[in-house]
């Protein structure tokens, strides 16, 4: 994270993504496992607007697993307006890697791509493949 607009950009996408999540629990049909879901990702965007505010890298760090896990996870459930949103979020992150040329919760230069130890290749072909697997999920849905 290099600049504050790195973190104005985390805390819009955040905030968007959250009241989605919000929207969804409240007006659509969502099971308990859907709702814990959507709680437990609402603790950890809240964690992450805290560790941004508070700029805790340990905070950021942990958070940046969890939202790649949670949208693995997400995989798993059968909500289609959880599926949209999690492709909301995969395209944002692909189209923010790209204008920025890195993935931009990252603190330095030398871990700009993170676990993919440097290959954007392997970065953009894993949220590419996950935005093909919600689309698949999406359609199997209906």
């Amino acid at each position: 994270m290099n600049k504050t607009s790195d973190k104005l950009t985390l805390y819009i996408a955040t905030i968007i993504s959250a009241i989605c999540l919000l929207v969804i629990i409240c007006f659509t049909e969502t099971t308990t496992i859907d709702k814990t879901y959507i709680i437990l990702v609402l603790i950890s965007q809240f964690l992450l607007i805290y560790g941004l505010y508070d700029y805790n890298p340990k905070i950021i760090d942990w958070i940046h697993v969890v939202i790649m896990s949670s949208l693995i996870i997400s995989l798993l459930l059968d909500n289609l307006h959880i599926s949209i949103v999690s492709i909301f979020v995969l395209i944002s992150i692909l189209v923010i890697w790209k204008i920025n040329g890195r993935c931009i919760m990252y603190h330095s230069k030398k871990e700009e791509w993170g676990i993919f130890r440097g290959s954007e290749a392997a970065a953009y072909g894993t949220v590419l493949l996950l935005v093909v697997l919600h689309y698949i999920r999406m359609c199997d849905c209906d």
